[in-house]
């Protein structure tokens, strides 16, 4: 199954020699890539087979540069190898972005490597959760849990609004309701996603923030 995924998604593999490719494996083992890891990136990132080497290295120094330590770097490209195939630009205008909002550059390392698949979210998407965080008071999010970072906007402007409507009030205390899983959600307040999402839109709030009006 592996071997198919990587063929469909690298089909040029098929004409590199089984010498090449036991050289790459051996160079991506020298960078610490072993076993089911070395397995994970490449069937995640088959272009992994055709990187120059040098390239692959360069983009592990510019981590480094960046702020992020060795440790953090290699759990970082394990757990979202796709960081790997992303442009210097695209990290460093991401990395800007984040920080943009208020955010120190150690912070900004703490938020990415805690939750490194950010980098590979749209400039619109990062944007719609840290604005909105900001907003309504809800910037320590990202510090406390990064990965509730992979919750859209729609979902947790949806959540908060629903809260206010029965005066109940969000706080850091207790926060993570905001960021259940929808069927604890349900459960516990009985309202499901799609009637929260039809009610409560994230949309209309945007276009009305943009317009100076409120909805």
């Amino acid at each position: 199954e592996q071997i198919r995924y990587i063929i469909k998604y690298q089909a040029s593999i098929v004409r590199v020699t089984v010498a090449c490719l036991k050289k790459r494996v051996s160079e991506l083992e020298k960078l610490g890539y072993k076993g089911q890891v070395l397995i994970k990136i490449t069937t995640e990132v088959p272009s992994m087979f055709s990187y120059n080497i040098e390239t692959i290295k360069d983009k592990i120094n510019f981590l480094k540069k960046l702020g992020y330590t060795d440790d953090t770097v290699y759990y970082m490209t394990t757990t979202c190898p796709k960081l790997l195939s992303y442009s210097y630009d695209t990290i460093k205008l991401k990395y800007n972005l984040i920080k943009s909002y208020g955010y120190t550059d150690s912070e900004v390392i703490f938020i990415t490597s805690s939750y490194p698949a950010l980098y590979g979210s749209s400039i619109e998407n990062i944007s719609d959760k840290l604005e909105y965080y900001n907003d309504v008071g809800l910037h320590f999010v990202a510090l406390k849990t990064p990965k509730d970072l992979i919750q859209s906007a729609d979902v947790t402007y949806a959540r908060l609004e629903y809260f206010k409507s029965i005066n109940f009030k969000i706080d850091v205390s207790n926060y993570k309701y905001l960021f259940w899983y929808e069927s604890h959600f349900e459960r516990r307040f009985g309202v499901a996603k799609n009637i929260l999402l039809q009610r409560y839109s994230f949309e209309k709030y945007k276009e009305a923030k943009k317009n100076g009006t409120t909805i």
